[in-house]
């Protein structure tokens, strides 16, 4: 006899089961109330050889008094959790976002991050656009020095109230005041970064070359690299794109608060202290030869690649780029070294060489106190310790200390007096400005443009941002 079933006998089997799972789960529960009771029982015990007696005893027994019927109690539910939207512009840094705000989510079950990542090309526009609207994300990564136009068009929250609750003291004092607007908290720091030179270890060797502090020991350096081996002196990117270059010799020149007075509209480009050599500077060192591809130059991801593959003696270039930097002289086989930003002035070294990666809340959000907490979260200081294990960052937490050699080696540029929380230079501040320079940047290192001249058309785009 055959035991196959039919599609229709297979269905209605399944359908049967399933109902039956289903009414099981919903059937409403019979509980049995029982009490003990104690009940005297007569038992047939032998006392001597022959002689049988009965004796009583007392005992317990549990019986069913009655029986109930009560409904099964539905699982309890998750707490709800409040989205918080958490916008940068960071490519690279996704999965250590993805890692950062996991942590957070354990921590604090009614919270989701929810990450979005907006290419740097249109990273302001798009957010000032959607903002502008009544819409947009809650929290949001922001270069230091742009927070200010964000607080005039009365987009970012203020803190300060929140922040005297306590969590505030955990930022360092002279962090805190120079990142404040018109003396009011609203941005705290995700991280600090600075610049360094990286190089090859091998390579200074085979030239015979030590580290150095001095411009005029990075210029011999330069130059014995380029006449007495073949590999490149200097990776780094031309004048286009050249930006870590130009910010590089506003340090060796202008002063970070004199930048600032720029920003605020209180001094003129063309007034600024230094800021005519920097431009011979910057004339000399594209035409000089120790730059890949002169002063055209080329960006920085093919400029890195040069030091990656262990064919370019240095690179100039940020804190940011540790990981990557250790990964590429790993897969090649060399040792690297860094050393802090040659100076003119090794007696008097420049004072603005850091950089705040900082984080602003958006005023309209409509989850003011599940935002904070976030904001809360980054500045504690075993968020920004786990960060510096795990990112390579440098922080401005207190009692923030560091494990790994290099990440030690930045942080030691931030001793002292040496560091000014704003980012020198111009392109940073407005797109119009920043055009206006990066064009001439260009222009002067193919000696199309007078020096003077290009000065001039900055000082020009820095009138018509003041006006506004």
């Amino acid at each position: 006899m055959s035991t196959q079933l039919s599609r229709r006998q297979l269905l209605r089997y399944v359908g049967l089961s399933a109902s039956a799972v289903f009414l099981g789960a919903c059937q409403p529960k019979i509980v049995e109330v029982t009490k003990i009771v104690k009940e005297v029982v007569k038992e047939t015990v032998q006392v001597e050889k022959e002689k049988v007696v009965e004796k009583e005893k007392v005992v317990e027994k549990t019986v069913v008094v009655e029986k109930v019927v009560k409904e099964t109690a539905a699982p309890a539910k998750a707490p709800e959790r409040i989205v918080v939207n958490f916008a940068h512009c960071w490519s690279f840094a996704v999965q250590d976002f993805e890692l950062l705000f996991k942590r957070l989510e354990d921590q604090n079950p009614n919270i989701k991050v929810q990450l979005e990542m907006i290419p740097p090309a249109t990273y302001a526009d798009t957010l000032k656009t959607r903002y502008m609207g009544g819409e947009g994300p809650d929290v949001i990564f922001l270069w230091m020095p742009t927070v200010k136009e964000w607080n005039k068009l009365g987009l970012v929250m203020d803190v300060t109230e929140s922040m005297k609750e306590g969590w505030g003291d955990w930022i360092r004092e002279d962090a805190r005041k120079s990142m404040a607007v018109d003396g009011r908290d609203v941005m705290i720091p995700l991280r600090v970064t600075t610049l360094g030179i990286y190089y090859n270890q091998k390579i200074f060797e085979e030239a015979g070359l030590q580290p150095f502090t001095s411009y005029d020991d990075f210029k011999l350096a330069c130059q014995t690299i380029k006449s007495k081996t073949k590999y490149v002196p200097l990776a780094t990117a031309g004048a286009t794109q050249g930006w870590i270059f130009q910010l590089w010799l506003r340090i060796q020149n202008v002063s970070g608060m004199d930048e600032q007075k720029l920003y605020d509209c209180q001094v003129g480009y063309a007034d600024l202290p230094g800021v005519k050599q920097t431009w011979q500077m910057w004339k000399e060192l594209m035409n000089s030869g120790w730059i890949p591809e002169g002063y055209f130059g080329m960006d920085y991801e093919p400029a890195r690649a040069l030091f990656f593959q262990g064919r370019a003696a240095m690179s100039l270039d940020g804190s940011w780029m540790l990981k990557d930097y250790r990964k590429g002289a790993e897969m090649s086989g060399f040792k690297y070294g860094i050393m802090p930003l040659p100076q003119i002035n090794p007696k008097t070294p420049a004072k603005d060489v850091f950089n705040v990666d900082a984080i602003m809340a958006f005023k309209g959000t409509k989850h003011p106190k599940e935002t904070i907490e976030v904001l809360k979260f980054i500045s504690t200081p075993d968020t920004q310790k786990y960060m510096a294990e795990t990112w390579l960052n440098i922080s401005l937490t207190k009692g923030v200390s560091y494990t790994d050699p290099d990440v030690k080696i930045f942080a030691s540029f931030l001793e002292g007096d040496k560091a000014w929380y704003g980012v020198t230079g111009a392109w940073s501040t407005t797109p119009e400005i920043g055009a206006a320079e990066s064009k001439n940047w260009e222009g002067v290192a193919a000696g199309k443009v007078p020096i003077e001249e290009a000065i001039k058309q900055v000082q020009d785009a820095m009138n018509q941002y003041c006006k506004k």
